[in-house]
């Protein structure tokens, strides 16, 4: 939608020696320079547009700031973000609100104000989130703090399982996914499998604070993925959770049974539709 930008400047020699720096912080490369002309212009790295360009003023008027005009120009990443804020003020630029998140904006706008020696204003912005904040998986079971994935359990909630207990069945589950925020291990999943006929899909462990967020329905897909071409794939849903895995591909079966270590409590927490007949051995 945008061809170039032009900002006016008064002085070639002072304005090339800030935007210089600037642009070189933020990944463009220069596009042309011409002390004669004056003007110089810069593009982003490979080429294209849009073009930064500064230069006098083409009606060979004296430049002027106007009011409430504001050049923005976009970082990759938040280290950007910082490094041309600081070229800025290092290279006769003057602060204008210095690097840092503005939610008023949005939740991951970060950015940066400056003016350049002319007094033109300008920002620098990154949309995109904080790439130490982003999701980091793995199946990896030496890299798992059973304590802590215990803690999770809880929190999910899915019963108190120890943690010798949840090592035991992580190491003899076929497929495992943990994923990590800040390295916090916010959710997980595992699925016990045979290698070609049946797979069972189980705990579906997430924070309650990073639920609704999509996060479980990654694990389950990164779950499925190994066990495509499956003769089947079961689970059991925690009741008022159906949905969720039928917008996933599950179905109800009609005849799946289950025995269980509690089945009581298993009839109460609604798992079981019926409570099982006495043994009569």
């Amino acid at each position: 939608m945008i061809s170039h930008a032009f900002i006016a400047i008064t002085d070639f020699t002072r304005a090339l020696a800030f935007y210089e720096p600037l642009m070189r912080a933020l990944g463009a490369e220069p596009r042309f320079s011409d002390a004669t002309k004056p003007w110089a212009g810069w593009q982003p790295a490979g080429g294209g547009r849009p073009l930064l360009v500064i230069g006098h003023p083409y009606d060979g008027n004296p430049h002027s700031v106007g009011n409430g005009a504001m050049l923005a120009l976009a970082a990759a990443t938040r280290v950007q973000v910082d490094a041309a804020h600081a070229a800025a003020l290092a290279h006769g630029g003057s602060d204008e609100g210095a690097p840092g998140l503005r939610p008023h904006y949005h939740a991951n706008y970060y950015g940066a104000y400056f003016r350049d020696p002319d007094g033109n204003k300008l920002a620098v912005a990154c949309h995109g989130p904080d790439p130490a904040a982003l999701p980091d998986w793995t199946d990896d079971l030496s890299t798992v703090d059973w304590h802590e994935l215990e803690s999770l359990y809880r929190a999910a909630p899915l019963g108190n399982k120890s943690a010798q207990q949840l090592k035991t069945v992580f190491h003899n589950s076929r497929h495992r996914a943990f994923v990590r925020e800040a390295g916090k291990l916010v959710g997980a999943g595992r699925v016990v499998a045979d290698g070609a006929d049946a797979a069972y899909l189980c705990d579906i462990a997430l924070l309650p604070g990073h639920q609704g967020r999509g996060l479980g329905r990654q694990i389950v897909l990164k779950l499925l993925e190994p066990v495509r071409g499956y003769k089947k794939v079961i689970l059991y849903s925690v009741p008022g959770k159906e949905d969720f895995y039928r917008k996933l591909g599950f179905a109800r079966m009609a005849t799946a049974m289950a025995i269980f270590e509690n089945p009581e409590a298993a009839f109460q927490r609604g798992h079981l539709a019926e409570r099982p007949a006495p043994d009569r051995a």
